[in-house]
C-alpha cells in the first residue's frame, strides 16, 4: 500500500513526506528494473525464435533433399514400368481361339 503524506502537512521537509518521496523513487526503480527485465525477456525470447527458425531451415532443406530422392525413385519406377511394357508388346503373340457359345 503506498501512503500519501497527510494533506495537514504542505511542507516539503515533512517525515510523511520523505516517506511518500522515497515511495516515489522505489517505484521508478522498480520500473526501470523492471523494463529491464522485460528487455532481457525480449532478448532471450529473439534468441530461442532464432533457434526455432534455424532448426526449421535445416528439417526444410532434409525434406527438400528426401523429396528430391523420391522423385528420382519415381522416375526409374515410371521408366522401368515402360520398359517392360515395352517388352511385352514385343514379345507378345495372338492366340486366335473360336468363340465361345457364351459370348453370343
Amino acid at each position: 500500500m503506498i501512503r500519501r503524506p497527510p494533506r495537514s502537512t504542505l511542507s516539503s521537509s515533512s517525515a510523511a513526506s520523505d516517506v511518500y518521496k522515497r515511495q516515489m523513487q522505489a517505484r521508478v526503480v522498480e520500473q526501470e528494473g523492471g523494463a529491464q527485465a522485460t528487455a532481457d525477456k525480449i532478448t532471450a525470447l529473439e534468441c530461442e525464435l532464432k533457434a526455432k527458425d534455424e532448426e526449421l531451415k535445416a528439417k526444410d532443406e532434409e525434406l527438400k533433399a528426401k523429396d528430391e530422392e523420391h522423385r528420382q525413385a519415381d522416375k526409374q519406377h515410371t521408366q522401368k514400368a515402360k520398359d517392360i511394357a515395352e517388352a511385352l508388346k514385343a514379345n507378345s503373340c495372338l492366340l486366335y481361339t473360336s468363340p465361345s457359345p457364351r459370348d453370343s
